[in-house]
């Protein structure tokens, strides 16, 4: 049986590494990231699904108040 560590370890070290990746990029690459249209053929993602998104998140009025929002 192994242990709680072992899990623990393969579970965080996987989100600690997305965490980096999120990190270093800017916000609009997060918001458009679930959406990889070289993979999917789809567009890639409108300033409008960009701006949706955050607002959906509740998070336009504070990227909007950023230097460079």
């Amino acid at each position: 049986m192994k242990s709680v560590f072992y899990y623990m370890k393969k579970y965080l070290s996987a989100y600690l590494l997305c965490l980096t990746a999120m990190m270093l990029s800017t916000i609009r690459e997060n918001l458009c990231y679930g959406r990889n249209s070289s993979l999917t053929g789809e567009s890639p993602v409108t300033e409008e699904e960009m701006i949706a998104a955050a607002k959906a998140l509740n998070a336009h009025e504070f990227i909007m108040e950023m230097e460079k929002g």
